[in-house]
């Protein structure tokens, strides 16, 4: 009887549900329940997202990947999971079909698998090298795959494309390679080299350096 003090829209019942389920799901995690918490995020909440990272700090990373995989398609999250999970081959897999190879690589340099990951090194390289950057393939065998010899290489592809412009940059770090080389005539040989290159007019800015 009389008037009502508060009138309740749909809108409004619907939103303090979700907030006890909120506050539920944050009290299972205290509890140290993930996989509770996850559940009330998923199921109840429709929050996928915030269930995975819920496994993910309960130390449930399988299953983590699969709510990444199945429900977020974000396979790249999906890849960490299973990494932190030690499964390494479907972490690995992930990585290589969205053409990830440098994280690919750097995961098999950690899991110990060194030829293997020198391998997914090569391959981000070349999708490099295909864009015309012969410098951040070279750079990312020296500084990633910790290979002068293979960096060496992709700095001396690009001295040789000489009307690119990472000629200048590659001619750059190959002397850098060359003056740490017991030979003092490979660095020599190709300081004179740069020399003719780069000595005609307009070009003193390259020849200085």
């Amino acid at each position: 009887r009389g008037p009502a003090g508060v009138w309740f829209a749909q809108e409004d019942v619907t939103a303090a549900l979700m907030a006890e389920y909120r506050k539920a799901a944050s009290e299972a995690a205290k509890m140290g329940d993930h996989r509770r918490a996850a559940f009330i995020y998923g199921k109840l909440l429709g929050d996928y997202r915030e269930a995975a990272a819920a496994l993910m700090a309960g130390g449930l990373y399988h299953d983590a990947a699969q709510l990444y995989l199945l429900k977020l398609n974000d396979p790249l999250a999906a890849a960490r999971a299973f990494e932190s999970a030690g499964e390494i081959d479907k972490a690995v897999t992930l990585y290589r079909e969205r053409h990830e190879h440098v994280l690919a690589g750097e995961l098999l340099m950690r899991a110990g698998e060194e030829d293997a990951a020198i391998g997914e090194f090569k391959q981000a390289a070349e999708y490099m090298v295909a864009r015309g950057d012969f410098h951040a393939a070279g750079r990312l065998m020296l500084d990633r795959a910790k290979r002068r010899e293979l960096a060496r290489e992709f700095f001396e592809r690009g001295w040789r494309e000489k009307a690119g412009g990472n000629a200048p940059v590659c001619g750059a770090a190959k002397l850098e390679l060359y003056v740490e080389d017991e030979d003092p005539a490979r660095p020599v040989a190709h300081v004179e080299e740069a020399a003719r290159v780069y000595g005609p007019d307009g070009h003193q800015a390259h020849a200085g350096r």
